[in-house]
């Protein structure tokens, strides 16, 4: 059963509405309890009393931050809340942190050890007074995914560790400072699908390790021009990109391991005017396509990348970028792959190369 606590739009100091609530679950010892209907005035903290229990926050503003430090509160659902101020969420354990068509205006931060799942739903969250979004480095959960939200700051989930997957689906990322989404050193026993609308600002998903990749949409790079960042990567199975997918900007795969194939099918690449993509050094157990109106501004580098299965560029465009951009007598390159190992190589039929092939 779940108490509901309804304020009916009435205004309430934080330091009240806690101690009401706390008042409530000593008095009622309910498994759940609702707090509908709050404008609260200054910061709100939620009692520790919640251990054990579930908490919702539905429809309400906070004029302050927002805080919620516990041992092991059994879930938190926030619904419809405005936070003028940042969201800190501190707990040991909690079966489901689930966030939806919430504002946060400086930052949510999350910090557990066993969290089994979180779930982020058309909701915005801006970093004006911090320096993230989204803020869970070394977070250990079950599952994260973010559905449909706009983050206007970095979202740092770098050296998390999930036992299932991350999935971001339609989600607005933008950074003026760098990286957009960082989940560097992530550990993953599932997939990492992140599809956006758009990414303005690097994606960070170096040193990664997980079950397999799979990623959509427009990626801008950062004041470096580097839009994706996947080098050294560990994946079981392997990397393949959806039919929205473009860059604006170079993407770094060198040194990574595929146990799968790894697919650029329809991909359409810009590195402004430097290398579009680079393999170096990148093992792939299985098959490296770049196939179906592939499409790239900028040179392949697929030096000393070790593909067990077959390499094909088909029915592609690949107009090259200078070798040495520094250079001003630089020759055109297209396909950079000295030391490519490949079980077959197929460059054609119906491919256009703008610029050397150098194997």
């Amino acid at each position: 059963m779940t108490l509901i606590i309804d304020l009916e739009g009435r205004r309430i100091v934080g330091k009240v509405l806690a101690q009401l609530v706390s008042e409530q679950v000593k008095s009622a010892d309910e498994p759940a309890y609702c707090v509908r209907n709050a404008a609260v005035l200054g910061d709100l903290a939620l009692p520790r009393e919640l251990d054990g229990r579930s908490i919702t926050l539905e429809e309400c503003s906070v004029g302050g931050s927002l805080s919620v430090v516990a041992e092991a509160p059994r879930s938190l659902s926030l619904k419809q809340v405005w936070v003028l101020g940042t969201v800190i969420i501190q707990v040991e354990r909690l079966e489901m942190l689930y966030v939806s068509g919430c504002v946060v205006s400086n930052g949510l931060f999350f910090d557990s050890r066993g969290a089994n799942r979180w779930r982020m739903e058309n909701s915005t969250v801006y970093a004006r007074g911090v320096p993230v979004a989204i803020g869970a480095q070394q977070l250990a959960a079950g599952s994260v995914s973010f559905v449909g939200c706009r983050f206007e700051g970095r979202v740092d989930l770098a050296r998390a560790v999930l036992t299932t997957s991350l999935s971001l689906q339609n989600c607005k990322l933008h950074s003026s400072e760098g990286d957009a989404l960082t989940a560097e050193g992530l550990r993953a026993g599932g997939i990492v699908g992140i599809s956006v609308t758009h990414s303005i600002g690097s994606v960070r998903l170096s040193s990664l390790a997980a079950d397999a990749v799979q990623i959509d949409g427009e990626f801008y790079g950062g004041p470096d021009d580097w839009a994706l960042h996947l080098q050294n990567m560990r994946i079981v199975n392997g990397l393949n990109t959806g039919p929205r997918f473009a860059t604006r900007g170079r993407i770094d795969v060198s040194g990574a391991a595929f146990g799968g194939s790894v697919e650029f099918e329809g991909a359409r690449l810009d590195g402004r005017g430097r290398h579009a993509l680079s393999l170096q050094s990148t093992t792939i157990k299985g098959n490296l396509f770049m196939r179906n109106d592939f499409k790239s501004f900028g040179a392949l580098n697929l030096s000393n990348a070790v593909v067990e299965g077959n390499l094909e560029i088909g029915n592609a465009v690949c107009r090259g970028s200078a070798y040495d951009p520094a250079s001003h007598d630089s020759p055109t390159v297209a396909v950079s792959a000295r030391g490519l190992s490949a079980r077959k190589i197929g460059l054609g039929p119906g491919s256009t190369f703008v610029g050397a092939v150098d194997l």
